[in-house]
């Protein structure tokens, strides 16, 4: 996915599952970078505008990132009670 230089919005739909799964990453940075106090709709309507996107806002995609957001704490207890928690992405 890249910045769309003939100012016509890339369809939602012809995103790759791949392209999708990078935009929830997108979302969560975003809303993490903003200490949590955007929300949401602002965060998706700066992607629509940045990259010349049109990701509607009620789709799972968005559902799902603000899902995790809204979930963060409990996420993050589980990961630091996790017996995998001392793995590093290094380790064999």
């Amino acid at each position: 996915m890249s910045n769309n230089h003939n100012n016509e919005p890339i369809l939602f739909d012809s995103l790759s599952q791949r392209d999708k799964r990078s935009l929830i990453f997108h979302l969560l940075y975003a809303s993490e970078s903003n200490d949590y106090q955007v929300n949401i709709e602002s965060l998706v309507d700066n992607l629509n505008r940045g990259y010349d996107l049109d990701i509607p806002i009620n789709n799972d995609l968005v559902k799902t990132a603000a899902s995790v957001i809204d979930q963060r704490e409990t996420l993050d207890n589980y990961l630091r009670s996790s017996p995998h928690r001392g793995l590093s992405r290094n380790s064999s």
